[in-house]
Formats: C-alpha cells, sequence, structure tokens
C-alpha cells in the first residue's frame, strides 16, 4: 500500500515509496522526503470465547497452563531441605533477622546513584504483586530466631525473641506423601495482567465489577 497525493505544481499523482528526489518548486514534496507509510496487521474483533479467562489458563497456547494461577513456582536453583523433601533446614543457618540486621546496617541515609526516589522500589513492589503470591499455611509455624540485643526486637537481650512466620502453602501432589520435593504454589498469575488489582479467580473479578458486568468505582469518600 502507497500513500499517494497530487503535485499541486503539476497536479500529477505521486507515490511516497518512489519519491527520491522532489521538484524543488513543489514544498508539500519536499516535507514528505524520508517519511514511510506501514500497512497495519489485520485486526480483528475477539469473541467472548475469544478472551482467556482471568485465572491465566490458555494464556499460552502451546502450555495452556504455563503461568496460569495455582501452578507451582518456578524455581530457579534446586530446593535445600534438611531431609531432601520437605524439613526446613533452618536448624544449621544463621537466623533470617540476623541476617537482615548485617545487610541492612548502616550509619545514615545512602542516596541511589541514579539519583532514583523510594517510589523505584515500592513501585518494583507493585509489580512484583502482580506476578507471584504465595499465603501462609495457618498453624504451620515456623518461628525467626531475633539475635539477643536486636535494638528493635529484643533491646533487653533477653535471646529468647522470636519473630511469628508461618511457612507457605504447597502444592498437595508434592512433598512426604508422593516423596517428592515440596513445592510451593503461585496464587495468581504471572503475567503482568492486572492481578494485584483484579484477582486471578471468579470470585474476586465477580466482586469487584457491578450488575452491568462494568468495574465499579467508588465515588463517596473521594476529596
Amino acid at each position: 500500500m502507497a500513500l499517494r497525493f497530487s503535485s499541486r505544481a503539476r497536479r500529477r499523482l505521486f507515490s511516497l515509496f518512489s519519491v527520491q528526489k522532489p521538484p524543488a518548486n513543489d514544498r508539500r514534496l519536499r516535507t514528505a522526503v524520508g517519511l514511510s507509510v506501514e500497512a497495519l496487521e489485520p485486526r480483528c474483533l475477539l469473541t467472548a470465547s475469544g478472551f482467556s479467562p482471568i485465572d491465566g489458563i490458555r494464556n499460552n497456547l502451546t502450555n495452556t497452563l504455563l503461568g496460569s494461577a495455582g501452578t507451582d513456582l518456578k524455581r530457579m536453583a534446586s530446593a535445600v531441605y534438611a531431609d531432601g523433601i520437605s524439613t526446613p533446614i533452618e536448624a544449621t543457618r544463621p537466623s533470617a533477622r540476623l541476617i537482615s540486621n548485617v545487610l541492612s546496617s548502616q550509619a545514615g541515609d545512602i542516596l541511589d546513584n541514579r539519583n532514583l526516589s523510594a517510589f523505584i522500589y515500592a513501585w518494583g513492589q507493585f509489580i512484583d504483586h502482580d506476578m507471584d503470591l504465595t499465603t501462609t499455611t495457618p498453624g504451620n509455624s515456623l518461628p525467626i530466631a531475633v539475635p539477643a540485643g536486636d535494638t528493635s526486637f529484643d533491646p533487653t537481650s533477653t535471646g529468647t525473641q522470636t519473630l511469628p512466620f508461618n511457612r507457605s502453602v504447597t502444592d498437595p501432589n508434592s512433598g512426604p506423601t508422593t516423596n517428592t520435593v515440596l513445592q510451593q504454589i503461585n496464587q495468581i498469575t504471572s503475567f503482568l495482567d492486572g492481578s494485584m488489582v483484579y484477582g486471578s479467580d471468579s470470585t474476586r473479578a465477580l466482586a469487584l465489577r457491578s450488575k452491568r458486568s462494568t468495574i465499579r468505582v467508588l465515588t463517596s469518600g473521594l476529596a
């Protein structure tokens, strides 16, 4: 497809793709040199059945469950359990609180070398919540030991303080019952699809919509 227009001087039709050196007395043509026109790819409207469901299933047509809610989180390294299956290995490792204190120890503010504000990490956290979410299992407690003398949680140096922590929800098809490595579940989709706003299940999706199937908008209490 070519863009065609007429020369004011001689009323001739020129193709934008064929113009190399426009007539010196034709200003309109001179301004067009270097431009290009690209045809858009074919578009069609999707039917209601053409949209992937909110849980992310069939978003990948080759592997229909890939990235969908309720699938196991992908490991970047092999799991390391004390028994090779599911038992935590914290008994032989430093406390998570101790590691946090060491890495975060600083005398004052440290400015970003790119002059970025704290908003950048807040935005990163927001985007992270669109890709993964794993809740904890009630009653499956795994408290974190607080180092004695911790200024925030053990200022009197009792050495007995802990931080409450529960283990993550896991895949029932993994762990001791199947004698396989315990795996944790991603309860939302791993796609950038607004899961932290719209959810990844039909219950949340319906709760956010009005009877007219439009997104609910809060109109009260706005400044």
